[in-house]
């Protein structure tokens, strides 16, 4: 047999081969399960399971991952169909009492929310039935609440004068037991692990801050970086990267940092005036809304990416705290205001109360660049401003109406 014969059989056979995976994955190849009771794993949910090198180091697995996401979708659909209507987007009233940082227990099985009225934390099921207290504190003049991942602990700011002044004290649900921070720590953040904080230092002696990590009793403490600015935004939702930055304002044009929990890998993100950031589930990136002149009429929505320091104006005009990441890291349920006015100074006029938005709902693609509408204000029986959203899954979006301070549920068919 001759040369170009063999190599004639050798491709036939290479294509018949090649033919035969291709019909295999097509059309034989099951695709991935994690649960008899749910649907095989889409591609975005294929790589949400994956472990980052973050989560290895921290020693979780990918079962831990799959059992998580397994909770959390089990709920989600639960929910969507104890509310009817599974096939249009609507707006749902959750909780008829006013709630302070309301948030969904670690588990993904309830809703935990502290009662301004009644001064203690209750717990409900997702639609808000069945509420009841899991304390007896009696914690008075609470004005903002930050959860460790695990929702077992609670950084409580304490202030009677809507934060000119604060105070704060670490809460554990569990045996509440109160610990107060000391008078020279500011706007102290838990850990993912709930075991220690970062926080401003205020060096009275000197007069100089800085970022600093420590134990929840404040030893063990090492600098990270320099800050200059009373009341920091600390982002710490990864064991060993805090990101920050000072509280908008329109006058101040402020920076976001990132840096290594222990003063490693220091570097400046982003800037702007009014500046407000909103960190994806990750890590690794961010969008944030602001102007690049002071007192701007106008709030733009961008989207930045730590990994390749990418950065894109998504085109649209709200702020970054009215939107909320989907678990694949890429996407966004934002809320966007329907009249905004060139006359209000932002986000100063929005923070201070001075006006009160009426929100549609838009899914952000931010790998796309691509914005779409979900529903509008105008389907809706009343005017929705959304606050503190966050997600159920990738189909229930809860909120706080700033209208009425009752928190809602937006969900998507």
């Amino acid at each position: 047999m001759d040369r170009k014969r063999i190599l004639i059989i050798i491709g036939i056979v290479a294509l018949i081969i090649a033919f035969g995976v291709t019909i295999y994955f097509v059309i034989f190849r099951q695709k991935t399960k994690v649960a008899d009771d749910l649907p095989p794993l889409n591609e975005a949910e294929q790589q949400r399971l994956k472990l980052t090198n973050e989560e290895r180091a921290a020693g979780i697995t990918e079962d831990q991952k799959i059992k998580e996401y397994v909770e959390e979708k089990r709920k989600e659909i639960a929910l969507q169909t104890a509310t009817g209507e599974s096939d249009k987007y609507r707006v749902i009233p959750v909780l008829k009492q006013k709630t302070i940082s309301p948030t969904l227990s670690a588990d993904f099985s309830k809703i935990i929310f502290y009662s301004p009225e009644n001064k203690e934390f209750y717990v409900s099921n997702l639609d808000g039935s069945q509420v009841s207290p899991i304390t007896s504190s009696g914690i008075d003049k609470v004005y903002d609440i930050s959860w460790s991942k695990k929702k077992d602990r609670a950084v409580i700011t304490l202030s009677d004068n809507q934060g000119l002044t604060r105070n704060y004290l670490i809460f554990d649900i569990n045996d509440q037991k109160q610990t107060t921070v000391d008078s020279t720590i500011k706007s102290p953040t838990l850990s993912p692990d709930g075991e220690k904080i970062a926080y401003l230092f205020l060096d009275k002696a000197t007069g100089t801050s800085n970022i600093s990590v420590s134990n929840l009793d404040g030893s063990n403490w090492n600098s990270v970086s320099p800050f200059e600015g009373e009341f920091p935004i600390i982002n710490w939702n990864l064991e060993s990267k805090l990101i920050y930055y000072s509280e908008p304002n329109t006058q101040n044009n402020a920076i976001a940092f990132a840096a290594n929990i222990i003063g490693k890998n220091f570097n400046q993100l982003v800037s702007n005036y009014g500046l407000n950031v909103n960190v994806s589930n990750d890590g690794n990136k961010i969008v944030y809304s602001g102007q690049n002149v002071a007192d701007a009429t106008t709030t733009n929505l961008q989207f930045y990416d730590l990994q390749n320091s990418k950065n894109v104006d998504l085109g649209v005009q709200t702020f970054a705290d009215k939107c909320t990441w989907l678990p694949d890291n890429q996407n966004l349920i934002c809320a966007i205001p329907e009249n905004l006015s060139k006359c209000m100074i932002l986000p100063d006029a929005y923070n201070n109360y001075n006006f009160i938005s009426k929100d549609s709902f838009y899914l952000v693609d931010t790998q796309n660049n691509k914005t779409t509408k979900l529903a509008s204000t105008t389907q809706f029986s009343q005017d929705y401003d959304v606050y503190n959203p966050f997600m159920l899954g990738e189909k229930i979006m809860y909120f706080t109406r700033r209208q009425d301070g009752l928190l809602y549920a937006f969900v998507m068919p």
